[in-house]
């Protein structure tokens, strides 16, 4: 717990030293990584916690959520695929679930209430495919165009290797 303790406090001193930098424009993050190691410097794992327990770790990720709020910053979350019960109880009486086929960024749950937009990073699984043809993106939430939301910016020409950060902005209205 110690060591992951030390990992959190640097990541936060290196985010606080790119937040104040004037040069700094853009900044990313790997969220998903970031959360576990709140979770394992809190508890020493990152599963099996109660909903409950999970008050500081929110918290800390929310501090440092709106320390960077002056700067475009790219959250990077791996996808947790969404579960709904089933109607169904097992024998022991607990709820059935099975999954959905729908994802969500996984993680700490509040930080999507410190987004602009969230978007899902798509590849198709086929062999030979185009660029331009096996990578897509789709617009899971958008505050400032609530009308792409579930539409992928294909139509946009955001496609392939025309996925840039300049391009997904334009595309969302948000860069100009």
């Amino acid at each position: 717990m110690a060591a992951y303790t030390e990992r959190t406090k640097r990541i936060f001193e290196f985010g606080m030293r790119l937040a104040e930098h004037p040069d700094v424009e853009s900044i990313a993050v790997d969220a998903s990584q970031l959360f576990d190691f709140i979770l394992f410097s809190h508890f020493g794992r990152r599963n099996q916690i109660e909903s409950y327990m999970r008050g500081a770790p929110n918290q800390e990720m929310i501090d440092f959520v709106s320390a960077l709020r002056f700067k475009n910053v790219c959250w990077v979350h791996r996808a947790g695929e969404i579960w709904a019960d089933t109607g169904e109880v097992d024998k022991d009486g607990k709820k059935k679930q099975s999954p959905t086929g729908r994802f969500k960024p996984d993680g700490c749950a509040k930080i999507a209430y410190s987004m602009t937009a969230t978007l899902q990073f798509l590849a198709l699984r086929k062999k030979g495919l185009e660029l331009d043809t096996k990578y897509s993106v789709q617009v899971m939430a958008c505050k400032g165009n609530t009308l792409l939301e579930g539409q992928t910016l294909n139509e946009y020409g955001v496609v392939g290797e025309a996925i840039t950060w300049d391009n997904v902005m334009m595309a969302l209205g948000i860069g100009g």
